[in-house]
Formats: structure tokens, sequence, C-alpha cells
């Protein structure tokens, strides 16, 4: 995983003092708004993938917000989600403000839908919209009206409802893990299929080598053994995620051995690389354009 870059580019108008013709793509408009943070990773608290063991259910069961979400089918929830707290928990009152074609875009919503044109950008818009108004519904975020713009105000990722307080102490705000901006700004979260991004969370939340039987996924995080296998593979597949295997005795086994795997992640998504990146912060994004008969500067689309 490469360091994130702080410099942007868009083509602009030839004629001095006309702005750049049609929206930025959308990897400058996600590189200028994670940029516009200070931040090269975002905080999620571990309560947000699995609660205590003595929050469990009935039945034991330990899966939270993010077995929620799973539940839905929807992996543009689930990057909404993340993305809005990325924008969002940089510093209080952690709330973000953009218009919804600005989401819409930074999400790729408008991919495939005809976003080029009026009817496209409005039906992206719809579906947005459906997807704020669920985290809304789950307790993860609150809306906020502020003229013509919605703001979205961060609430505690375990889904009660209580106010965002950004972590910085596992004793005072519980055990939390960072995801680092390489997610949006590599696209990893165009590329990724929904288990691969679902095992990822669960891997980040772990120590740096950890062990997890997939027949213990359903109970301990309310997840399909299928979606954590998938997952896990592609993970791999990618260069993300390693593992070692090694034997042990098993009288209950056919073999009279059962298989242990050990994980870990690599590159830049590994807990040493993380904690490193997140003492680098990075610089605003600010697109220029010179301005008719002035010698000032004008940011493109504030």
């Amino acid at each position: 995983m490469s360091i994130p870059q702080t410099a942007a580019s868009t083509t602009l108008n030839p004629f001095q003092g006309s702005a750049p013709l049609g929206a930025p793509a959308r990897e400058e408009y996600v590189k200028t708004m994670l940029a516009r943070t200070t931040r090269t990773a975002v905080p999620i608290r571990s309560a947000f993938v699995q609660r205590l063991a003595k929050d469990a259910n009935a039945s034991g069961e330990r899966g939270s917000m993010l077995a929620k979400i799973v539940k839905t089918r929807s992996a543009v929830h689930l990057d909404a989600f993340l993305f809005i707290h990325a924008i969002a928990s940089s510093r209080a009152p952690y709330k973000a403000t953009y218009p919804s074609q600005t989401w819409v875009r930074a999400l790729g919503l408008d991919q495939g839908t005809g976003g080029g044109t009026d009817d496209g950008l409005e039906a992206a818009q719809s579906s947005w919209s459906k997807v704020v108004r669920r985290l809304v519904d789950q307790g993860l975020i609150r809306r906020e009206r502020e003229g013509r713009q919605m703001s979205y105000i961060l609430l505690d990722e375990s889904g009660h409802g209580s106010e965002y307080v950004r972590p910085t102490s596992d004793k005072v705000h519980g055990t939390w893990f960072s995801i680092p901006h390489a997610y949006w700004l590599e696209g990893h979260y165009m590329t990724m299929t929904f288990p691969a991004k679902v095992m990822l969370l669960i891997a980040l939340s772990m120590k740096s080598t950890f062990t997890l039987p997939f027949e213990r996924v359903p109970k301990w995080y309310g997840i399909s053994q299928s979606t954590a296998k998938r997952g896990f593979a592609e993970l791999t597949k990618k260069g993300i995620l390693s593992h070692t295997i090694q034997w042990r005795i098993e009288p209950t086994s056919p073999v009279g051995y059962a298989e242990m795997r050990s994980y870990e992640l690599q590159g830049g998504w590994s807990t040493a690389s993380r904690k490193a990146a997140s003492t680098r912060p990075t610089d605003a994004v600010l697109f220029t354009v010179p301005a008719t008969n002035s010698g000032d500067e004008k940011s493109v689309g504030e």
C-alpha cells in the first residue's frame, strides 16, 4: 500500500478565468475530501464490529452493527458509513457537510446509472438518500439541515444513538482500530467484494497476528462462515493478508490432527504501519484557477 499523496490536479478550461469543464473525477473528490481532514486513517471502535462478551445475546452471539449492515446485503451501506466517518471524525463537532452530488460522485453511485445526465444523477441521489436514511435508523448518524445542504453528525459506532467522541484511549473510549485512507485513495472500496470489505474490518480490529476459526465467526461476529472464507481468500489474493499453517494433535479428528491458521495483515495495513502512519499528517488539497482580471486564486467547488 502506498503512502497517500496530497497533491492533485484537474483539467482546466483553456480559457483564462473560466472554471473547469464538468465535474472533477471521482478520485479527485475523494482525495480532496480526505486531505481536508489532515489525517491518514479513520478510527473505528471495535464495538462496531463485535459486542463485548458481557453484551452477547441470549445465544451468546456477539455480532454488532457490522453484522446488521451485512444483512442488508448493501456494500454501499457500509462504504457510506465508513466514508462519512472518515470525513467527519477528524475534529469536533464531528460532522460533514457536502452537497449530495459530492457524496454520490465520491462513492461512485453515479456510475452505471447514467450519472452524466440529469435523470441519472437524480437516481443516484435518491439511492444516496435511502442509504443515509438507513444509517440514521440504525443510530449511526443523525442529519441536520444547514441551508440547502445536509450535515451528517456522527453518533457512537455501537448504534446506541449516543454522541460520538473521537477515541484516543482504550481505557477511556474503549478499544478501537484504524482504517488507512488508502482504502479510498487506492480505490479498494470500488474493487473489493462485500465479503472482503467485511473481513478486512474484522482483521483490522485484531492484534497484529491472530487466529480466527471459521466455525466461530457466526457466533463471534454474526457473519456466515462462507462470507469469512470468501473475504479472507480475496484479501490473501490481493496481498493484503497472509497466513501460516500449523498442525496440532486433535483426537476428535478422523486424521488425528487439526489445522491452525495464523493471519497477519501486510504492508500499510499492518498494525505497525498503521501506528506509524497515524503520526504523519496530510496537507489540505486546493485546486486553484486564475480569477478573471485578478491575481487572486479561488478554490473550485467551494
